[in-house]
């Protein structure tokens, strides 16, 4: 699941503990993390992480969280035999129902279809905007 362009963006945060709760969401695939995790890991408060993250990446831990889970899940419906449940399960959701639901939402199909299809016609707008920094 690597992408050398997204590394190669998130090289450009300047403040290393930014740098450090990204690599920590990233390396837990976003499942088991929540901003309280993140921010005593790199010895912030919650909100002075959020508006660090927001300054840094423009979107809140909490949304950079979801928009990693929902990119490890949409790698193993391309690239794995997983049923979506197993999917739903090792990515943190809570249930299959809310997989389907958020995945539709973040790539504006669901699992399934994009697995029938191989991911023709699903965009990864957000996933491009983060890899470049923005």
């Amino acid at each position: 699941m690597f992408e050398k362009a997204r590394a190669s963006g998130f090289r450009r945060i300047e403040d290393a503990r930014i740098q450090r709760a990204v690599v920590l969401i990233e390396s837990r695939m976003g499942q088991d993390v929540t901003l309280d995790t993140v921010a005593r890991h790199v010895g912030l408060g919650g909100r002075q992480l959020t508006r660090l993250f927001r300054d840094n990446l423009g979107v809140t831990p909490k949304r950079f969280i979801i928009e990693t889970r929902l990119r490890c899940a949409h790698w193993l419906v391309l690239h794995s035999s997983l049923s979506m449940t197993e999917i739903a399960y090792q990515t943190g959701f809570a249930d299959c129902a809310h997989f389907a639901t958020s995945f539709k939402a973040r790539y504006g199909a669901p699992p399934s279809s994009l697995r029938r299809s191989g991911g023709a016609g699903v965009s990864g707008g957000a996933d491009e905007a983060l890899a470049r920094g923005e």
